[in-house]
């Protein structure tokens, strides 16, 4: 269960995303820490910082759980990953 603290962060970073503050994939991670995210998908954090790093590299299957997890369109976040490319 999540603490009323992380569920506003989570919902503040879905309003940035949805009125287009969220200008890189990177940006998801101002208002819910990184390791939050990494410890949600059951990955490391080492693997974690790689795949923000290189968002491209990321697996479909997590890219719909960050999706999920924000409440944000899956093929808006993968277009924001797509324009992330080195």
């Amino acid at each position: 269960m999540q603490s009323n603290k992380l569920q506003s962060r989570i919902v503040g970073t879905k309003k940035l995303f949805d009125a287009g503050y969220i200008k890189s994939f990177n940006d998801l991670f101002i208002l819910v820490a990184r390791t939050t995210i990494a410890t949600h998908l059951k990955i490391g954090n080492a693997r974690m910082k790689r795949l923000v790093e290189n968002p491209q590299e990321f697996p479909a299957e997590k890219i719909k759980e960050i999706a999920d997890y924000f409440g944000i369109d899956v093929i808006k976040l993968t277009k924001l990953i797509m324009r992330s490319k080195k």
